[in-house]
């Protein structure tokens, strides 16, 4: 039909054969982890634990029901998790949205696999659009926040684009009536100003010009309802780079929908794993093996026998 897009074939690759190939792309420094929601869910907080989606979208409810007491619980179901957000913004008081994003997102510890997978993987940059500390207070990343300029540091420290903000700089200026304090972008009308506000286009063009040219790898990411990430991926059509592949990672093959899905968001590669935890594990072993092998071919070579 004229104007529809046609739903590309994704390749799917075994756990083995991925992990093969995902370690040799990080070896040449040429793969680009895009971090989404399940990487962190689950970790350890300040007050709790980082909320899945189910878990946020009950948290969200419930301090909408205490804010807006004439609602109801069925009604608020009935919402999509984007939808409960503009809510939560518009009618839950500062105090209590401040204490939210503190106690379920601040002071994260991840997992030891997940942190092996951050600090033992020599990453050029992150992205994710997680907005708990976890990643960076694992040591080796200095977070760059949406809607501002920035410089590539000169120093051992590595970037962190965190495309949908930070909650521990929205617990310490939530409620500031200064335009340079936009950081959270979780309700729509935060996603729509995130695409159109021509002070986020510096952490949205880097992405891009990933997108279209580098091996990007999502991983903990559902890829629903990724607005802003839609918006960009529409900007790439005609613009990929034969080498450029955006692979995800999956613990179940993907039904028909949400092939399509995928799709949608120009996934090319799928890497079914046995679980998310032996990919985490396999693939930091599978790196740390071929670096080794790297070195020692690298020393023979500089120390022939004599």
């Amino acid at each position: 039909m004229k104007g529809c897009k046609e739903m590309s074939t994704l390749t799917y690759w075994n756990h083995a054969e991925g992990i093969s190939k995902l370690a040799e792309y990080a070896v040449r420094r040429s793969l680009i982890p895009f971090i989404g929601a399940g990487f962190s869910a689950g970790s350890e907080t300040a007050g709790g634990c980082v909320p899945d989606g189910k878990s946020i979208c009950a948290d969200l409810t419930e301090l909408i029901l205490k804010s807006v007491p004439d609602l109801t619980k069925a009604e608020l179901s009935a919402c999509s998790f984007t939808q409960l957000a503009d809510l939560f913004f518009e009618h839950v008081p500062t105090i209590d949205r401040a204490a939210f994003f503190e106690k379920d997102f601040t002071d994260t510890i991840l997992a030891a696999s997940h942190q092996d997978f951050i600090n033992k993987i020599d990453w050029p940059y992150i992205y994710t659009i997680n907005f708990d500390d976890g990643i960076e207070r694992c040591g080796k990343y200095r977070a760059v926040l949406p809607y501002r300029k920035f410089n590539i540091p000169k120093t051992s420290k590595k970037l962190l684009y965190k495309l949908h903000g930070d909650a521990a700089h929205e617990a310490t200026y939530s409620g500031s009536p200064h335009s340079e304090n936009e950081n959270i972008i979780f309700g729509s009308s935060q996603y729509w100003n995130s695409i159109i506000n021509s002070k986020n286009c510096y952490i949205l063009n880097y992405l891009k010009s990933d997108l279209c040219s580098r091996i990007v790898l999502f991983i903990g990411c559902s890829l629903k309802d990724e607005i802003d990430l839609k918006h960009i991926i529409a900007q790439c059509q005609g613009q990929y780079l034969p080498n450029s592949i955006r692979i995800i990672v999956r613990d179940k093959k993907p039904s028909l929908l949400e092939e399509m899905q995928l799709s949608s968001y120009d996934i090319s590669h799928v890497l079914l794993v046995n679980s998310y935890e032996d990919f985490y594990v396999d693939f930091v072993k599978k790196y740390m093996e071929l670096q080794a092998s790297l070195a020692t071919n690298l020393y023979s070579y500089y120390n022939p026998a004599t």
